[in-house]
């Protein structure tokens, strides 16, 4: 019986540990967020700057279609990211 318990154990740990370095290695493969965000809030800066200087409202119509598209892009990159990543849940 003590066996069975140090074998049982030991499988515990080895999971843990497993589960641990691949999340570990997961965590340091994903592209740099902050990096990401910045070229986004970037873009979206310049929308905001154009959408503010414009006055007709087909051109304001189409910085708001730029602004979704742009969006949606950034929506489109962060759940590929997620999808690639292997961390454990």
């Amino acid at each position: 019986m003590p066996r069975a318990r140090f074998l049982g154990g030991l499988a515990l740990l080895l999971a843990v540990v497993s589960a641990a370095s691949r999340a570990y290695r997961a965590g340091f493969t994903l592209p740099d967020e902050l990096e990401n965000y910045d070229e986004y809030y970037d873009r979206l800066r310049e929308i905001e700057v154009v959408f503010g200087r414009v006055t007709q409202p087909e051109e304001k119509l189409r910085q708001l279609a730029q602004l979704e598209a742009e969006s949606a892009a950034e929506l489109r990159r962060f759940l590929q990211m997620k999808l690639r990543s292997t961390f454990v849940f």
